[in-house]
């Protein structure tokens, strides 16, 4: 009896053993799992700040160089000064690029940082002369980024003294309507420039020119898995595109109330050694791009950044090339998956068009180049000009060695408008 109970006393400890055993390997393994994400996180944190911090120096930069513009008088210090306003900007879009923010306001600064960028270059190339008005358009480009950069120096002082997480920003677990301050669109009163045209970032509008029905946030929920993404819904972001927001560490995905289409993806990317050329990354957005069921999509530009390539795509239907329509999706070329999609173009301009006729063949719009314009490319498109929406027929090709994209009203042959294609280290950049 005894033994027997000696045996159960033995079984007994032994299990109560083992069962502690479990439970400390187990706690170990949450604890170095737990490690393991803070580790990430704080690096990703880290990537964050460094982006953000390398915006606001180069920006406040930026104020300085715009500032000895105004009192320039000599052509040559200008024309000095114009370039390295163009190249800053330019970095100071490609710092915030890499920021995994949402808000307005980090939206209307890129833009603005881009345009200003945009302006400088065609200022220096668009003729032997600078503009006449470049004066007054100097100075509300200045009076603008004095204001920027005063919202930047507020994000700034809660970023370093450890009130502002870039990483809660990324995930909606704090609020990034307020973020940046008041650089919305009410703000950014720079002049206009030359860059509505086919490849700029759209209307400022935000009203959509096709009414949709409100979705679910279970249909939205749906089409979030469809794409391949796991992230929990964490709230209804109201504003002037409300959207339904998923988000966890890896990834923030929006799926817009009206309609439900996919709006914005932003996801966290450290830039690393790349595995992948640029040709494979252009077939995974293409498969991403037609995977979003919208009709056939065409690659029309990219752009490229610190190991990404963004593509831009536009909607074709019936052999015309909608621009204002533009998807852009930014593939890794390090892990070679989307790490960024922007659709706020696509909801806003898409809509059902009447088919239109073109007036103007494609032999008499080629009539109207220039003698000695090269063709490479001819198609027709629709484009954006001063607020309305053009039937073109548009010609890529070289003149004198340049690059060049011209567009004919397909209605009546005028020349709407022309760009100049420069070859940078981001890609092609329009003027």
């Amino acid at each position: 009896m005894r033994m027997k109970q000696t045996v159960k006393k033995s079984g007994m400890i032994v299990w109560i053993v083992f069962l502690t055993l479990l439970v400390c390997v187990m706690s170990a393994a949450a604890i170095s799992q737990a490690a393991r994400a803070n580790a990430t996180e704080t690096q990703w944190e880290n990537t964050l700040r460094a982006s953000l911090q390398e915006a606001v120096d180069t920006l406040r930069n930026v104020e300085n160089d715009l500032s000895k513009l105004l009192i320039t008088t000599d052509e040559a210090a200008t024309r000095q000064e114009l370039s390295a306003v163009a190249l800053k900007s330019a970095a100071c879009a490609q710092a915030l690029s890499r920021l995994p923010i949402v808000a307005t306001g980090v939206q209307n600064t890129l833009k603005f940082a881009n345009q200003l960028s945009s302006y400088c270059v065609t200022a220096l190339h668009s003729s032997v002369d600078l503009p006449e008005d470049l004066d007054e358009r100097l100075a509300a480009f200045f009076t603008t980024c004095q204001s920027v950069n005063e919202e930047l120096a507020l994000v700034e002082a809660q970023m370093l003294a450890g009130e502002l997480a870039l990483t809660d920003v990324q995930k909606q677990t704090v609020p990034t309507e307020g973020l940046f301050g008041s650089i919305a669109d009410d703000l950014l009163e720079y002049p206009a420039v030359i860059f509505d045209g086919p490849f700029s970032d759209g209307q400022a509008e935000t009203t959509p020119k096709q009414t949709r029905e409100d979705v679910s946030r279970e249909q939205a929920e749906e089409t979030v898995r469809s794409l391949g993404y796991s992230c929990p819904y964490t709230g209804l972001q109201e504003g002037a595109i409300p959207v339904y927001v998923f988000s966890d560490e890896n990834a923030t995905v929006q799926i817009t109330r009206a309609g439900g289409l996919l709006y914005q993806i932003l996801a966290a990317n450290v830039p690393g050694e790349e595995t992948i050329d640029e040709e494979t990354a252009a077939r995974t957005a293409q498969a991403f791009a037609d995977a979003l069921d919208r009709g056939t999509m065409r690659n029309v530009w990219r752009e490229y950044g610190a190991g990404t390539v963004t593509f831009n795509f536009a909607p074709e239907e019936n052999g015309v090339l909608y621009y204002p329509d533009l998807l852009k999706i930014k593939i890794s070329l390090e892990s070679g998956k989307v790490v960024s999609f922007e659709g706020r173009n696509y909801w806003v301009n898409h809509h059902e068009r009447a088919p239109e006729t073109p007036a103007l063949t494609a032999d008499e719009a080629r009539a109207r180049l220039k003698d000695g314009f090269a063709v490479e490319t001819e198609r027709l498109c629709v484009i954006s000009s001063y607020q309305k929406e053009v039937l073109c027929r548009e010609f890529f090709g070289t003149y004198r060695g340049m690059e060049y994209a011209v567009y004919f009203a397909a209605s009546d042959g005028r020349e709407v408008t022309s760009f100049r294609i420069l070859s940078t280290e981001t890609g092609k950049m329009v003027l």
